[in-house]
């Protein structure tokens, strides 16, 4: 009968158990940025001046679930012409 070795068990398992501590830090990362885009004005504004592809990602997921009205805010705000 053939057994996989102690070692090779052990290799797999961290490996698993270290890609899902990766992928819950960077949810939290996303959640964390998301929120603040989500609640601070000036920070989107910061976000448009420097990474406009980040904040235009913000935009499409607040269309995706039907709130667009946040961009058109802003911009007026801003006083940017679309």
């Amino acid at each position: 009968m053939l057994r996989k070795s102690r070692a090779r068990r052990t290799l797999l398992e961290t490996s698993l158990v270290a890609v899902a501590v990766v992928e819950i830090a960077a949810a939290g990362v996303c959640y964390y940025y998301y929120r603040r885009l989500n609640r601070s004005q000036e920070y989107r504004y910061w976000m448009y001046q420097n990474f406009k592809p980040g904040l235009e990602a913000y935009y499409r997921v607040g269309a995706l679930f039907g709130d667009n009205a946040v961009r058109s805010y802003d911009l007026k705000t801003w006083g940017i012409q679309d």
